[in-house]
């Protein structure tokens, strides 16, 4: 199907600014950036809540063939992965791999990041028993696949788990870049990859999430052959493109408290209760009013707001107070006062 980008929903951000203390830890066992962990993610949140998913009968099919994948045994998890991998599976056209995900359930993509659960294996094979990593707790799921499928399902513990995982991916994917863009020398690869803008960067590891290292490797491999150099597209690449739409990136970015200049705090729908970081002060707060838009009970916080960043239009927000629809203030110079 098309990539069909779309802004990114205020339910999307606020998930993701939520979790953005998440998100940076794991980051940092990484050694990532926590937008190539965020990126893959909330296109594949906002495509589910689009409904770009639920075309035709996708969401019967999706349904039963989950249904049947869950009561699988880890063996035969494992057992029909091996199969999957023998008969490269994961490379038929679309169609063809809707209807193999009931035979073969390890083709299904589930979770927040709709991660395959075959894909998911493999970095748990490659990364669970690794001490570097301990901190991603994925050591437990090693020989546990039907415990791996459950966690990246349950809604306790789906969100950490597709973070972890997708940093294993984002670090794959850098790797991959740093290698194609060195022509094999992997320092010279990683200057490169060090010369493209964030943005960029961020685009080329969710394109690489979204149409896997082999095809991604057959267009690189052809691209040399043809060119001698290779120079990834990140404006036509599926997934790359969501990343690229519209004010997407610098709205992760304020999601994540990414933002130029440096000092986010977060971003959260109006209409969430999470509350403000335990300390944002000094920090940049994004709200995005919606309906009902009541400010979360943040305690007596006092916060100076400029409507749509205008610096002359300054006023004080406290808990409680309601912003109109689509009402975006920029939060800052908070300040907690004494109960």
């Amino acid at each position: 199907m098309e990539e069909n980008p779309q802004p990114f929903t205020p339910r999307t951000l606020s998930t993701l600014g939520q979790n953005a203390l998440a998100i940076n830890d794991v980051a940092s066992i990484l050694g990532v950036s926590p937008l190539f962990i965020a990126a893959p993610i909330a296109r594949e949140m906002n495509k589910t809540e689009v409904g770009d998913y639920d075309q035709g009968l996708r969401p019967v099919a999706r349904l039963l063939a989950l249904g049947h994948t869950n009561t699988w045994s880890s063996k035969g998890l494992e057992n029909d992965h091996k199969e999957v991998v023998r008969r490269n599976l994961g490379s038929d056209p679309g169609a063809l791999r809707n209807i193999l995900k009931f035979f073969d359930p390890t083709l299904n993509d589930v979770g927040t990041g709709k991660i395959q659960i075959g894909t998911a294996m493999d970095l748990v094979d490659r990364y669970g028993s690794d001490r570097q990593y301990a901190g991603l707790n994925l050591r437990k799921y090693v020989g546990h696949y039907d415990q791996l499928l459950h966690d990246m399902q349950a809604p306790a513990t789906a969100n950490g788990l597709a973070f972890a995982l997708q940093g294993l991916v984002a670090k794959e994917a850098t790797g991959f870049f740093a290698q194609k863009l060195g022509l094999g020398d992997n320092e010279a690869g990683l200057n490169a990859w060090s010369k493209l803008s964030k943005q960029t960067q961020t685009a080329l590891v969710t394109a690489y999430s979204a149409m896997g290292r082999p095809l991604l490797e057959r267009l690189a491999n052809a691209q040399i052959d043809k060119n001698g150099s290779y120079a990834p597209d990140p404006l036509s690449s599926s997934g790359a493109g969501y990343v690229n739409h519209g004010s997407n990136f610098d709205d992760l970015q304020s999601a994540l408290g990414q933002q130029a200049g440096g000092v986010g705090a977060g971003y959260a729908s109006a209409s969430e209760t999470s509350g403000l970081p335990a300390d944002p002060a000094g920090g940049l707060l994004k709200w995005l009013g919606g309906a009902p838009s009541i400010l979360p009970d943040v305690g007596p916080t006092l916060g100076l707001s400029s409507l749509h960043g205008e610096a002359d239009d300054d006023q004080r927000l406290t808990s409680g107070d309601r912003l109109a629809p689509n009402d975006v203030r920029y939060v800052s110079r908070i300040q907690r006062q004494p109960r």
